[in-house]
C-alpha cells in the first residue's frame, strides 16, 4: 500500500512539474511572437473549498466547463479515497 501511495505522490508531482514547465514555455513562446491580431480571450479559474468548487470566469461557457471538470475531479478523488481506505480497514472477526 505504501508503494501505491509513493507511486501516486510521485506521479502527481511529475504531472504538476510538467504542467509548470509547459506554462512557462507557452508564456515565453507567446511573448516572443509579435502579433497585432486582436483575439477574444476567455479566462477562468476554480477555487475548491473542501468539497465545494467555486468557479469564476469571463463567460458562462468557461464557468460551466470549469464546474464540470472540477466536479469530475472531485468524484474521481472520492472514488480513489474509498478504494484506498476500503483495503486498509482491518477484517471483521
Amino acid at each position: 500500500m505504501i508503494n501505491l501511495l509513493l507511486l501516486l505522490f510521485t506521479l502527481a508531482f511529475i504531472i504538476i512539474f510538467i504542467g509548470m514547465i509547459l506554462i512557462s514555455i507557452s508564456a515565453l513562446y507567446k511573448s516572443r511572437k509579435n502579433e497585432t491580431v486582436k483575439r477574444d480571450v476567455e479566462v477562468g479559474g476554480v477555487i475548491v473549498l473542501g468539497p465545494i468548487p467555486i468557479a469564476f470566469g469571463t463567460s458562462q461557457r468557461i464557468v460551466k466547463s470549469l464546474l464540470i471538470i472540477s466536479i469530475t475531479f472531485f468524484i474521481i478523488v472520492i472514488v480513489l479515497f474509498i478504494m484506498l481506505y476500503s483495503n486498509m480497514l482491518p477484517p471483521k472477526t
